[in-house]
């Protein structure tokens, strides 16, 4: 029998004693879909903002004659406009998408760019400590930010506002066992006062 069927028939019968075993030998981790969504709606109230503001100056003291040929290119004007939203959202999306972590188990890479893409890696033996940071707005909406110290190069990096941190953070713990960890989070349960 060879590794895979026995590794597959090990996977199998962990899942049917309802434990869960597997294996990654690569992530990718990206920030939270929760900026992606400010950034879109950002987009949208500064293109409904451009157009009350192109239809509203015809309410401005001007001449008919201005108002009439100012109103009859509305037409152009808002495929003009539908088509500079769909650009930046569509700018902003590329952005997101290209700007991630790759961790294996030897480094961890950032990769940034849509054209030019920038990469700064990380060996993961010259991890000394790592952490997490989160506030009350990261546990409500689930993000946060990890943190290492590539003692090499003698920097602090961070894996800023990614989506779901503690899970990332309990891989980090099983791949650099050998590190310090520091923790920087909000209280995870309310305490109730002592009853007298």
């Amino acid at each position: 029998m060879d590794n895979s069927t026995e590794r597959n028939e090990t996977i199998f019968a962990l899942t049917r004693e309802g434990k869960k075993h597997f294996t990654v030998s690569h992530l990718t981790i990206r920030q939270s879909i929760f900026f992606l969504l400010l950034q879109l709606i950002v987009v949208e109230i500064l293109t409904v903002a451009v157009a009350f503001v192109f239809f509203s100056s015809a309410l401005f003291p001007i001449s008919f004659e201005t108002k009439v040929w100012m109103l009859s290119y509305n037409g152009v004007y808002l495929i003009l406009l539908a088509s500079l939203k769909i650009g930046f959202s569509g700018y902003v999306i590329l952005l997101w998408l290209n700007n991630y972590y790759e961790v294996t188990t030897e480094m961890i890479t950032h990769k940034t760019g849509i054209i030019w893409q920038k990469e700064q890696g990380f060996k993961v033996t010259h991890i000394k400590n790592y952490g997490i940071r989160q506030g009350i707005f990261g546990r409500v909406f689930n993000y946060g930010t990890l943190y290492f110290y590539d003692w090499f190069l003698k920097q602090e990096y961070t894996m800023y506002l990614i989506h779901s941190p503690k899970k990332y953070y309990r891989i980090l713990k099983d791949l650099l066992p050998f590190a310090d960890e520091d923790r920087e989070m909000v209280r995870e349960y309310l305490v109730e006062p002592s009853e007298a």
